[in-house]
């Protein structure tokens, strides 16, 4: 971590002169979303790091998620935007959805799908 920690630090600094206020995060579930790193950049660094909820598109859609009913989709979302992610005490800030070059798969199409309302 204290080697992430010590590269992003340049890497945020030299955006914050070109007037960069805060940073969107597009890792989620499936492709390496680690919020303890980012909670710990952000601390380090007194930098706005926003991540997000959410499940990244195939082939990289963790089994749990296929198997997982809407409602434990809602729910799953619903908390890491409320509460945190995976015990990590940090909050996410968005949902992100994605589809691969095929399209929407039907699990892209459950969890961006206007019924699955969350609040």
């Amino acid at each position: 971590t204290q080697e992430v920690v010590s590269v992003m630090a340049k890497e945020i600094n030299k955006a914050q002169l070109w007037g960069v206020t805060a940073i969107v995060e597009c890792s989620t579930v499936g492709v390496g979303r680690r919020a303890d790193i980012d909670k710990a950049v952000s601390e380090a660094t007194n930098f706005p790091l926003i991540i997000p909820t959410g499940i990244y598109r195939e082939p990289w859609i963790p089994d749990w998620a296929h198997e997982a009913s809407k409602e434990y989709l809602k729910e799953w979302m619903t908390k890491e935007l409320q509460s945190e992610i995976e015990n990590s005490k940090v909050q996410a800030g968005w949902i992100k959805l994605s589809a691969g070059e095929d399209g929407m798969t039907l699990l892209s199409r459950v969890v961006g799908s206007p019924n699955l309302i969350l609040i």
